[in-house]
């Protein structure tokens, strides 16, 4: 049995956008370095002092280049997270028994672009840097997402082109896109187009920072309700394709939520199932099934502690994948989350391999006989170092990554 990762991530630096073009220089992000509170004031979080992309009149937070935003976790060296070394995340993959790793970005997930010129600009830039980066010989084991222009569906085609010819899988979109539901005809020629290269669709958790109401400069997460928001457009987005007739409109479509855990599932379908009776048949509720999940082509990704044979009663066995988060260090990252789940006790036999290998395929369009990470090894990772606390201790992300 081998693993399929269908999260993990780049971290976005300054060689990011040296691929904008001459004219387009002017919505180059300008990186601060933002300080420390003064003695007395309210102390942001993450500490040490964050760094922001500023892009005109919007931000984002930065990542540092070794992914540790918090300076109480993992870090990631050598270039594994800034894509400068892809053999050393190979052996790091090879360490956790991953045969392919799903490449997303990070920047994309908070900044919100209103110019769509400068949306344009920062997607192609994207887009080239992590083609270039990702050299031909990796990109069987290390596919990547697309970012789009959302605003623009012409340039957007061009973009999902360009991702085709070099390695790219499918698109990364967020549940919610300039605050419109990824149902919104709009869309649609973005959706066709992906249709038609059979390239997936990747939904992954966030929110645009600009957005959220009484959020401090700096801080995406900013208290417990900011990231339940973090949450909300993962769950509208999934319901948008749930509620929609995608599968017969685009039905080459795959489509993964992904690093929101899956534990919000039955709200999803139970309120769906309420929504329609109330604009049919008062009260005579008709769950959706997992047959029909399945028909839809939605795969979710979960958390290795999710209910899972609970779950499994809501979307089926077919729908659950697994990732990792590698590069990032939050609630969402667990890198031995696959060998975790594959050791669970209290899930029905046989499941496990789908969720860690054989539904993540499917969603990435792996093939079944390309496995080339030798069986997973949980011992001290060549590229992933741990944080200590004042005492020397490792800190750990989760209790699963390793140091």
């Amino acid at each position: 049995m081998g693993f399929i990762d269908c999260d993990s991530h780049v971290l976005e630096n300054e060689d990011t956008w040296s691929y904008l073009s001459a004219n387009d220089l002017q919505y180059k992000p300008i990186k601060v370095a933002l300080p420390e509170a003064p003695p007395g004031a309210v102390k942001r979080a993450p500490a040490p002092p964050v760094s922001i992309w500023l892009v005109g009149d919007t931000w984002v937070t930065a990542a540092p280049v070794n992914g540790n935003m918090r300076n109480n976790a993992n870090t990631y060296e050598d270039g594994v997270g800034i894509m400068t070394n892809n053999a050393g995340r190979i052996e790091d993959m090879d360490t956790l028994g991953i045969d392919v790793q799903l490449l997303l970005s990070t920047f994309f997930l908070g900044v919100e672009l209103e110019n769509p010129a400068a949306e344009i600009a920062l997607s192609r830039s994207y887009n080239r840097w992590l083609a270039d980066h990702v050299e031909p010989q990796y990109r069987q084991r290390m596919p990547w997402a697309v970012r789009a222009p959302m605003r623009s569906p012409a340039e957007a085609i061009k973009e999902l082109n360009f991702g085709k010819e070099n390695g790219a899988i499918g698109m990364q979109v967020r549940g919610l896109e300039h605050a419109m539901y990824l149902s919104d005809p709009f869309f649609y020629p973005f959706w066709q187009h992906a249709n038609d290269l059979e390239m997936a669709v990747f939904v992954h958790l966030g929110d645009a920072t600009r957005r959220i109401d009484s959020q401090p400069i700096g801080r995406t997460i900013s208290n417990p309700a900011s990231m339940m928001r973090q949450l909300f457009p993962l769950m509208a987005g999934f319901h948008a394709i749930l509620a929609s007739d995608f599968d017969k409109r685009f039905p080459n479509i795959r489509w993964g939520f992904l690093e929101g855990g899956a534990s919000w599932l039955p709200t999803v379908t139970t309120m769906d199932a309420r929504l329609r009776a109330s604009a049919e048949e008062f009260l005579s509720l008709r769950p959706i099934t997992p047959e029909t999940i399945e028909e839809k082509q939605v795969f979710v990704s979960i958390e290795s502690d999710d209910p899972i044979d609970y779950l499994t009663g809501v979307v089926g066995e077919n729908m659950l994948v697994g990732g990792t988060d590698y590069a990032h260090n939050d609630r969402g990252t667990e890198l031995g989350s696959h060998t975790f789940i594959s050791q669970r006790q209290d899930i029905k036999a046989g499941l496990a391999p789908k969720i860690v290998d054989s539904n993540g395929r499917r969603l990435l369009g792996v093939k079944e006989d390309f496995r080339p990470a030798p069986p997973a090894n949980l011992g001290p990772m060549k590229h992933v170092k741990g944080a200590s606390t004042a005492n020397g201790d490792p800190i750990l992300v989760h209790t699963l990554v390793t140091v």
